[in-house]
């Protein structure tokens, strides 16, 4: 009786080992660059573009963007949240802030690049550094008044882990920005 008692306790001791690593969040995906608060102005249009939020995939292997969130007020909205990887061709601030959905002057570079994005929930994520390979994500949003973000990721990396990254971007929506 003594024997099975401690197999059953080693069971139990190993078990519960085991199950632990399943049940830690991922930290596969993370935010890189420094914290933005930005401010886009609505005088003239009420359709932007935020390019700032940029992650970072350490791996290993790919990550899938579950779902995202951009957290509004006033009559801010999420319009669409794109990604793509920045390459080497790419500029740094490749997208940056713009007027419009996409931005309207974006040409070159940023054009490139937002031509190669894609929706970001459901998107898979390869490793990614943090200097120069980074995952750009961005913000299409429409309003006049109120503020965006920060941008917050949920995602499952390839041993199956959940997670959720949050951007250092908020972002204001005014008719005229610095101005009181």
């Amino acid at each position: 009786m003594r024997a099975g008692g401690t197999v059953l306790a080693c069971g139990i001791l190993v078990g519960g080992l085991l199950g632990c690593g399943r049940d830690q969040q991922s930290e596969a995906l993370y935010a890189v660059g420094s914290d933005h608060a930005l401010c886009t102005p609505s005088e003239d249009t009420a359709a932007h573009t935020e390019g700032f939020d940029t992650f970072a995939n350490r791996g290993p292997g790919p990550v899938t963007v579950d779902r995202v969130e951009w957290p509004t007020t006033g009559d801010v909205a999420v319009d669409s949240v794109r990604v793509f990887q920045r390459t080497e061709d790419d500029d740094f601030a490749t997208v940056g802030l713009w007027a419009g959905l996409p931005g309207t002057a974006l040409t070159g570079s940023p054009r490139r690049a937002w031509e190669r994005a894609v929706p970001a929930e459901g998107a898979e994520l390869g490793e990614a550094d943090p200097d120069e390979g980074y995952l750009v994500f961005v913000v299409g949003l429409t309003g006049t008044d109120g503020t965006g973000g920060p941008l917050t990721v949920h995602f499952t990396d390839a041993d199956g882990r959940r997670g959720r990254a949050t951007s250092l971007v908020e972002l204001t929506v005014a008719e005229r920005c610095g101005q009181e």
